[in-house]
């Protein structure tokens, strides 16, 4: 069951798609864009390595920081249009199926049906009813051809 429940939610749910787009658009994409902008600008530094105290010099400070800025800022208005190209890597290095059935597989037998009962919760009276509905066949049929 936990395998089962892994590739559904994976393939449905908790797809690399799905994950980036409430990245990118969700209520904390403003977040992300500023990690996006504080990491591009030490990548750009890093970029420079031993040469850039060379590089402010032949630039200057504000030309250098106004540069590392604008690569920020291109990084982040391209992302959107390009990400796609990183979905099926991102699926196989997540790896997302595998550590929920793992997860899952280590869960007791209550939490496991914590982790259930809500995916089940809405229809849980139809369930009821229709298992009560069903029984009662079973006996009348029972009833009918033992007796």
């Amino acid at each position: 069951m936990s395998d089962i429940f892994a590739e559904v939610n994976c393939k449905q749910v908790l797809t690399t798609e799905n994950m980036w787009t409430a990245i990118l658009t969700g209520p904390k994409k403003k977040n992300f864009f500023e990690l996006l902008e504080a990491h591009t600008k030490i990548f750009v530094e890093n970029l420079a390595g031993p040469m850039k105290q060379l590089v402010v010099l032949g630039l200057g400070t504000d030309t250098f920081t106004n540069m590392k800025q604008e690569i920020a800022l291109r990084t982040m208005d391209e992302l959107p249009g390009v990400i796609h190209h990183s979905y099926e890597y991102s699926t196989k290095a997540l790896d997302m199926e595998a550590t929920i059935a793992k997860a899952m597989r280590g869960l007791t037998s209550a939490e496991f049906e914590g982790v259930l009962h809500p995916v089940f919760e809405e229809d849980e009276f139809t369930l009821i009813l229709v298992g009560g509905f069903l029984g009662l066949c079973v006996g009348v049929a029972q009833l009918f051809l033992l007796f």
